[in-house]
């Protein structure tokens, strides 16, 4: 059995762990808010501009309703533009791909020129139910995950397929691809797994076992992984679950995080809260 102790700080939202088996401290530090936002889902790093891309759902998370917008934010969280990209439906998943940045919208899949903040394309997925989360490869073939249709669809030199579709994979939602691997992180059931493109298999990691939204690569092999109701887990080379952040007696929600490793700054979507919160993270 694992054991940690929480360790009292004076600190205002400073939270710290002690695990014996691993003789590491992990804390974290609010170190800034966006508030006014209109229920952010995801949000996202451009580092060639130093500011953030936020995508708002702004009404229900199903509804073709025109309400939702992309706000775009400074590298403190100050809001540049409140609706940079407006009249779009319940945008979720972010991913910057070169000079473009695609968003996941229900059934389908846009494609932004952000030097030009406009719209080159709109990728219509037929077979699409609920698009989520949004990224991209060394090839620019950029994956898009659909929690209702339990598929990773796939936007190859400009075809949308469904690519990868497989009974350990249960409502996906996070997605990351690094080191020729696509992360995959299940809202069905919590699983964690990622899909090997050399061996073309999936490989089961770790399961949180009630649900996984966002996911963000801290180095190392290891990971950052958010439950929509209000946690945030980190977990490890073994695939052991370290708990790092729990918002859910304030009834808080966490959806799809963002880790800035060079700063090793985490953003966390508050969705129904309207705000991302900024934590600055330290091991020990």
């Amino acid at each position: 059995m694992k054991k940690y102790f929480l360790l009292p700080l004076s600190a205002a939202f400073f939270v710290s762990f002690y695990f014996a088996d691993t003789i590491k401290q992990i804390a974290t530090k609010k170190i800034w808010e966006t508030s006014g936002l209109a229920t952010p889902e995801s949000v996202c790093f451009d580092s060639i501009r130093n500011q953030f891309y936020v995508s708002n759902i702004n009404g229900k998370p199903s509804a073709k309703d025109g309400n939702g917008f992309i706000s775009k934010l400074d590298s403190l969280g100050n809001i540049i533009t409140l609706k940079w990209l407006d009249n779009l439906n319940a945008p979720k998943g972010l991913a910057i791909c070169g000079n473009k940045l695609f968003v996941a919208d229900i059934t389908e899949l846009l494609e932004i020129d952000i030097s030009k903040g406009k719209i080159l394309k709109k990728h219509k997925i037929k077979k699409a139910k609920f698009l989520n989360d949004v990224t991209c490869d060394n090839e620019q073939n950029v994956y898009i995950s659909d929690t209702a249709a339990n598929c990773i669809f796939r936007l190859h030199e400009g075809n949308v397929s469904c690519w990868l579709k497989d009974k350990k994979i249960k409502k996906p939602n996070g997605l990351l691809f690094l080191n020729n691997k696509l992360f995959i992180g299940n809202f069905g059931n919590g699983a964690f797994l990622y899909y090997d493109f050399q061996n073309k298999k999936i490989i089961s990691v770790a399961s949180n076992k009630t649900g996984i939204d966002g996911i963000a690569d801290c180095g190392d092999g290891e990971f950052l992984v958010s439950d929509w109701n209000g946690k945030i887990e980190k977990i490890t080379k073994k695939g052991e679950l370290l708990p790092l952040l729990d918002f859910t007696k304030q009834g808080e929600n966490a959806a799809d995080i963002f880790y800035l490793k060079n700063k090793k700054l985490l953003l966390v979507p508050t969705f129904f809260g309207n705000k991302i919160i900024a934590y600055k993270i330290k091991e020990n």
